[in-house]
């Protein structure tokens, strides 16, 4: 009879070696850190930070600060609250982006301030007339200009409400939660990507600036950056 233990081949190794037999190591993907920084003080902050719930465990880390800034100045204030954010919490973010709308705001300032972004290195993810066009494309693919409260409008009808504009608390916080997990999500990409890219063609210089691209927003490549971090699925 033979004695032997009943080992799996791969495992053996000659006699007298005392190497340990290979394991494979298991790579887990390094948790990406973001810092979002965005005019809205309600609306963006409970929409970006349900990413960090919806995404795997332990991929994402989301901070959001709503400050009620608008365009120049909220870009203005985004290193110092980097600098704190970064102190408070003992790491470096991998990125970091500031979030606002076109609005009422002169056009210079609007467009000054993505420029401020680029140079800075921050991401910009603006919104012309405002945030509500990234909703909007979730169920209807806009193509011509609209203002803020043709937007509200097209939202109380989409979401059968009333009063959007005062949409507050536990029923706000349900709204905004639901469009960061909703089931068009990938559609409102495309259309996005579609009106960005039919105004800034590649390789050429933007057909008109972005205070003049109505309906325009480019919400759609935080939120690609965001998803991206999912890791990958396997066959």
């Amino acid at each position: 009879m033979d004695d032997t233990p009943d080992m799996k081949a791969e495992n053996l190794l000659p006699w007298g070696d005392t190497r340990i037999p290979y394991r494979p190591t298991i790579v887990r993907a390094k948790r990406r850190r973001f810092l979002i920084v965005s005019e809205g003080a309600e609306t963006e902050p409970i929409y970006f930070k349900t990413f960090e719930r919806i995404l795997p465990s332990g991929t994402v880390n989301i901070e959001v600060c709503g400050t009620g800034r608008n365009t120049l100045s909220l870009v203005k204030e985004v290193s110092g609250i980097r600098a704190q954010k970064e102190k408070i919490l003992g790491f470096t973010f991998d990125e970091v982006w500031a979030v606002f709308d076109k609005d009422s705001f002169k056009r210079e300032n609007f467009d000054n301030a993505i420029h401020s972004c680029k140079a800075h290195r921050y991401g910009a993810a603006w919104s012309n007339e405002c945030f509500e066009v990234w909703y909007l494309l979730h169920f209807n693919d806009r193509q011509t200009g609209l203002g803020r409260e043709e937007l509200f409008k097209l939202m109380e009808k989409e979401f059968h409400i009333k009063g959007y504009r005062r949409l507050k608390g536990e029923k706000g916080r349900t709204l905004h939660e639901g469009m960061a997990k909703h089931q068009n999500q990938g559609t409102a990409i495309k259309r996005a990507k579609k009106l960005f890219e039919a105004l800034n063609p590649a390789r050429k210089k933007p057909l008109e600036p972005p205070s003049r691209q109505n309906p325009c927003t480019t919400v759609y490549q935080l939120v690609e950056k965001l998803l991206a971090c999912r890791p990958p699925e396997k066959n």
